[in-house]
């Protein structure tokens, strides 16, 4: 099972481009195509002046780097296996990332410009949503390597001393290290529905942050550790109450899009951050907090935005173009 979910789990926020049966202009409007160029999975160098980021825009999804503003757009890759979710370690000189095949999904880390690209894991299990720890001497991933389910795990920056975390029937992924270094979240399916989770980085004392009818999905800390930023879909959302739209077309549309908020580690003071009728997602704070980058698909592709944290000033970054 985890051979097919896996894939679908980790990837979920690439497109979700369903088909709604909408007769109306918000059918076109949240939509996007399968088959347009994408820019996603975008996060800021520890300077706050580069973003790292994927992109299909050459043909298979590879690992770009640009100036802050969208400028200077660099590609460092150059596979034949599609790249996902890169970050830049602490000291500015390495960048760590997921890749995926029909045969493997692991984790990788390469010079900050391409070179002496290296794998961390094993090719007998899958391994994704790597995270540096604040001083990058240890990476946090899920894998699925001792259950049929994701679970978490962290090893050295080397790939060495794989430790497990969690340990459950259920599917633990997408962890994330707090930048204080104090506590790893994560999202899990084990209330029955998507939720955040904290715990320390020894896998103990883990306890909720979200416990709602929200899909709580992937997420990224405040630079003081005191927030956390995600995306979710839900019923709730002040844009679909407001509207004169049917309940069917408000299931519809509840499928095919998601809103950014941010909230304290109690799962308390939420705040939505974007109101719109677009899948907004992936957002990263910037090192100083006064920035959110997220990824949107109100341009028709799915591309980079960047805006002021309390959701104002919204710029696109990113304007691609998929060769042929």
């Amino acid at each position: 099972m985890m051979r097919k979910l896996s894939i679908k789990t980790r990837l979920s926020f690439v497109c979700f481009c369903l088909l709604i049966p909408i007769s109306s202009t918000y059918a076109q409007a949240i939509n996007c195509d399968k088959d347009a160029p994408m820019s996603r999975g975008a996060t800021w160098s520890p300077d706050g002046k580069q973003i790292v980021f994927d992109s299909n825009r050459d043909g298979i999804q590879e690992i770009y780097m640009m100036n802050s503003d969208g400028s200077n757009v660099k590609r460092l890759t150059y596979t034949n296996t599609a790249k996902y979710l890169p970050s830049i370690s602490s000291d500015g000189k390495k960048v760590l990332f997921m890749s995926y095949s029909d045969s493997e999904e692991a984790v990788f880390v390469m010079n900050i410009d391409g070179n002496e690209l290296r794998k961390l894991t094993d090719k007998n299990s899958r391994n994704g949503d790597p995270d540096w720890s604040p001083d990058s001497k240890q990476i946090v991933f899920h894998s699925d390597r001792d259950e049929e389910e994701a679970e978490i795990y962290v090893m050295d920056a080397d790939g060495t001393n794989v430790k497990r975390l969690t340990h459950n029937k259920f599917r633990d992924y997408v962890p994330r290290w707090s930048p204080d270094g104090t506590m790893i979240s994560f999202n899990t399916t084990r209330d029955g529905n998507r939720e955040i989770y904290v715990m320390s980085p020894d896998g103990t004392n883990q306890r909720n942050v979200t416990n709602d009818a929200l899909s709580n999905m992937v997420h990224n800390w405040s630079p003081d550790s005191k927030k956390i930023i995600f995306y979710a879909s839900s019923l709730q959302s002040a844009h679909l109450k407001n509207t004169n739209l049917s309940k069917d077309e408000k299931l519809a549309l509840v499928r095919t899009t998601a809103e950014i908020y941010v909230t304290d580690l109690n799962g308390k003071n939420r705040i939505q951050l974007t109101h719109n009728y677009f899948w907004d997602q992936g957002p990263v704070f910037s090192p100083d907090g006064s920035k959110i980058l997220f990824e949107s698909c109100r341009s028709g592709n799915r591309e980079t935005y960047v805006m002021d944290a309390d959701g104002s000033n919204v710029k696109r970054l990113t304007f691609t173009t998929k060769s042929e």
